[in-house]
């Protein structure tokens, strides 16, 4: 089927939509990228960033129809499909959706507590409110250490690590689930992208005062024979100074960075305990200081400023 597909709308815009249209798109199709938010990957990286991959895909040709709502679907005249949003219709010969999850729960309604949307939750050993009933997966809540509160956020690590704590809690409660900070990367276009926690926007959608510093320098110093820049936010609560999230975007793989902030986010350290985290100097592979510690020294830096 794929040798036949010329024309591509993809629905959707975060990890998986803007995955599928990448595809396409290096294949040579002609390719739509709707999604109803004014970016894309929203819920995962600030404009600093998702400025630089919209570039990427408008450069591979791809449309980005931003701030659109799909209101129906027609066959078309030419045996393809008419995809119509709120704001006009777009032909292809095949549209696929890619716009996320809700729990298939149900079954379960008026039995075990659960989120509005049906996400089942859990105490901190994976038990529902129903004694020696347990959920894991993507149909339950996670702990959410961002922002210390009970959330729904599909995941495979997520599902892996709770089934895991169903095993060892199903005869008593032995290990207690530590939360999540909803880590994730992808790669597109050839950026290496990863994201730990809460961005700007996503926090204060929570209501919460946040900073986000900004920073950017190559990843090895200058002597190299080659080096490539490293983009990197650090959102942090302007009051207590918690670092709430990170994300990271370079042409080198440097994603292991968001595992790095996910510890710190985990272990609700400050800006100011991550300045002074102790990082390996090699020049093979980082700077003097890494990354990730000048971003949180940069992240002091503008503290004191505000101040």
């Amino acid at each position: 089927m794929a040798d036949d597909v010329k024309r591509v709308v993809v629905i959707g815009a975060g990890y998986i939509g803007a995955e599928i249209a990448e595809q396409f798109s290096v294949t040579g199709k002609k390719v739509t990228l709707i999604d109803g938010f004014d970016r894309v990957l929203p819920k995962n990286f600030s404009p600093v960033i998702t400025d630089r991959l919209e570039a990427a895909f408008q450069e591979n040709d791809v449309t980005l129809a931003l701030q659109q709502l799909v209101t129906g679907f027609e066959d078309a005249a030419d045996g393809g499909i008419r995809v119509t949003t709120n704001q006009g219709t777009y032909e292809a010969d095949i549209a696929v959706l890619g716009i996320g999850f809700l729990p298939n729960t149900d079954l379960f309604k008026g039995q075990v507590d659960m989120l509005p949307n049906g996400a089942i939750l859990t105490n901190a050993y994976m038990e529902t409110s129903l004694p020696d009933v347990y959920a894991a997966g993507d149909a339950t809540t996670v702990f959410y250490n961002p922002t210390q509160a009970y959330d729904y956020i599909p995941l495979a690590t997520n599902a892996i690590r709770q089934g895991m704590l169903v095993a060892r809690n199903i005869d008593g409660h032995h290990l207690a689930y530590s939360g999540t900070q909803a880590t994730s990367a992808v790669e597109l276009y050839g950026y290496a992208m990863s994201a730990t926690g809460l961005n700007k926007g996503s926090a204060e959608a929570r209501g919460l005062d946040v900073v986000e510093t900004v920073h950017e320098e190559d990843y090895r110093p200058d002597f190299m024979l080659s080096t490539t820049p490293v983009l990197s936010t650090l959102t942090w609560d302007r009051k207590t100074r918690r670092v709430l999230g990170a994300a990271f975007m370079s042409k080198h793989d440097i994603t292991q960075a968001a595992n790095v902030v996910s510890l710190a986010i985990q272990n609700q350290m400050t800006i100011d305990d991550l300045a002074m985290a102790d990082f390996f100097f090699q020049p093979n592979f980082t700077q003097p200081v890494n990354f990730v510690g000048a971003t949180a020294l940069q992240a002091v830096s503008d503290a004191q400023n505000k101040n």
